[in-house]
């Protein structure tokens, strides 16, 4: 039996969250993957030449310089990423490492570093490291987010002041 995709994929992502709800209808809200959804893509199933790809791992120890899946990108959007690993700079240098001259960083997410971070920087200092490294911020604001859901959609929501960021790669002078 082959899976058959028609539109956009429905999906219903508190479904298995029982708790935080005013009322039920409130759990089983849907949204929707847009066209082709990310199980065409990944089956091969679209006309476009590139798939997702899908790989386990430690993201530096993969996208760093000599990583098996480490290559050049137009583009990097870390969201809720930038403050998850255990080494600040090693983040900084593989992303640096990934992108193409002219290529564009986007980033949103907070500095809630976990405790086994080894530097737990400002946000203003490591803007400071990534212009010295030639990048050139085309936009930086603070916003308010949340992390999973909406604000009014569960009882309980966690919202944080994240930093949301646009840069661009430049050559180091």
């Amino acid at each position: 039996m082959e899976l058959q995709l028609q539109g956009p994929l429905t999906l219903y992502p508190s479904a298995h969250l029982f708790t935080d709800s005013f009322e039920v209808k409130d759990q089983f809200f849907h949204v929707q993957v847009p066209d082709p959804s990310p199980v065409e893509v990944l089956m091969g199933k679209t006309n476009r030449t590139r798939r997702l790809k899908v790989t386990a791992g430690s993201f530096v120890d993969l996208y760093k310089t000599g990583g098996s899946a480490h290559r050049k990108f137009q583009a990097v959007v870390t969201c809720f990423f930038f403050d998850t690993g255990y080494n600040l700079v090693d983040y900084i240098e593989t992303i640096d490492s990934i992108l193409e001259y002219g290529g564009v960083w986007v980033n949103i997410g907070p500095l809630k570093y976990r405790k086994s971070m080894k530097a737990k920087l400002a946000w203003k200092d490591i803007e400071e490291i990534w212009v010295s490294m030639g990048y050139e911020f085309l936009h930086s604001s603070r916003v308010s987010s949340t992390y999973n859901f909406p604000e009014g959609r569960k009882l309980a929501n966690v919202l944080y002041d994240a930093v949301f960021t646009v840069s661009r790669k430049g050559r180091r002078t």
